[in-house]
């Protein structure tokens, strides 16, 4: 007796089998960067940041470290509660700077990190929760078109 297989896809697995095969069928080849970000290739990634050749963290970090406080000025300056989306936080070593600065002028707002890492971002929930205890995170894992499309 032949046996028949039927497998049920999710829109992920879908849109992943659709990216693969144009990338693989493109003159030159490639796959998107945002397949890449398992539990591995988000310690990889950390580490490429951490490399001195690797200059975006450097100065991202000399922005927040530097104007935290305006930032945070200027995001008070609107009127109540709100929700601080941050698209590809990864570990949030920049980003504390601000929710630090934000929590101890007792802003009431929510902390959004969107990441394609489900592992990145468990990692960075787990600091939170101990780090910055009353921070409100409602953190989201997967693709951030679709996330802010919801």
């Amino acid at each position: 007796m032949k046996k028949s297989w039927s497998m049920v896809f999710s829109k992920v697995d879908i849109q992943f089998a659709k990216d693969t095969l144009q990338g693989l069928t493109s003159p030159d080849k490639y796959l998107l960067p945002k397949y890449f970000y398992d539990e591995k290739g988000s310690r990889i990634f950390q580490k490429i940041m951490r490399m001195t050749e690797y200059y975006p963290t450097d100065c991202e970090m000399q922005v927040f470290t530097s104007q935290s406080s305006q930032i945070t000025s200027e995001i008070l300056s609107g009127s109540g509660y709100f929700n601080l989306i941050e698209l590809g936080p990864g570990d949030g070593l920049k980003s504390k700077i601000l929710l630090h600065d934000l929590m101890n002028q007792n802003a009431r707002f929510a902390y959004i990190p969107i990441d394609i890492s489900s592992d990145a971002l468990s990692g960075l929930v787990n600091q939170l929760e101990s780090e910055i205890p009353r921070l409100l995170v409602k953190a989201r894992a997967g693709d951030y078109f679709r996330i802010l499309k919801d």
